[in-house]
């Protein structure tokens, strides 16, 4: 079951980073045990990730080898199954993390009363979830109004009226995926109980996936979900730099 579940977290983010990169108009592809793309600057999304274990380095490495132009001057790759050593390619881990799992059968955790959860459907309602998300008021672009229409939900957690936490939830084959949830440095635990439930909410029944560490994983065992097996972040600097 375990390796059933860690599968679909794999594909569930690799079509999270696909749908991200799509709505940027620079769609990838899947190639290989992977998905791949070299063309976007998205920040903070891969340029290759595993879909399958048992890549070797040398197909990675072959398919990053590709004539590209990236404006950030990074190549950045998802190790799946944490099964794929980059070190020879110029490669280093930039950071672990554990993929988890929380069945659809779980209870909602508590919400704390101060906290009000829903799902962002406007792209004003957007516009303001991504400011909060970037602590910013010039944020406005990373997450184009685009993916209210694809198998996308934004939630948001209001404290007195005022959007203060949220995350993204993205709907592949029998499982939702969890990211980019975020909130008050303070309140790891209240914003994860807030997230959880209200994906619970929305998608009921539902098997939760997702990947985290530190602080954000504890809140996620915390709240019912259970780690499912490591992966690992490669990054490599451009050459001349």
């Amino acid at each position: 079951m375990s390796e059933k579940l860690i599968r679909q977290a794999v594909a569930n983010n690799a079509a999270w980073c696909e749908e991200m990169c799509r709505a940027h108009g620079v769609p990838g592809a899947f190639a290989e045990g992977s998905w791949v793309n070299l063309r976007h600057a998205v920040p903070y999304y891969p340029h290759l990730v595993t879909v399958e274990p048992g890549v070797s380095p040398e197909s990675a490495l072959g398919l990053l080898s590709a004539e590209t132009t990236r404006a950030e001057g990074l190549f950045a790759v998802k190790d799946s199954f944490a099964d794929l050593d980059l070190s020879a390619g110029g490669f280093s881990v930039l950071f672990e993390a554990e993929w988890i799992h929380r069945p659809g059968s779980a209870a909602a955790p508590e919400v704390p009363s101060a906290q009000v959860w829903r799902r962002l459907t406007t792209p004003a309602e957007l516009a303001a979830w991504e400011r909060s998300w970037a602590d910013s008021d010039d944020a406005e672009g990373a997450f184009p109004e685009s993916l209210l229409d694809a198998p996308v939900m934004f939630l948001g957690g209001f404290s007195a009226e005022r959007l203060v936490a949220g995350a993204v939830a993205n709907s592949s084959g029998e499982v939702v995926g969890l990211s980019n949830v975020f909130g008050p440095a303070e309140e790891t635990s209240a914003t994860w109980a807030g997230a959880l439930s209200c994906l619970v909410r929305e998608a009921p029944g539902v098997d939760v996936v997702g990947y985290e560490r530190g602080d954000a994983l504890a809140a996620a065992l915390e709240h019912g979900c259970s780690p499912l097996g490591k992966l690992r972040v490669w990054l490599q600097k451009a050459a001349g730099e």
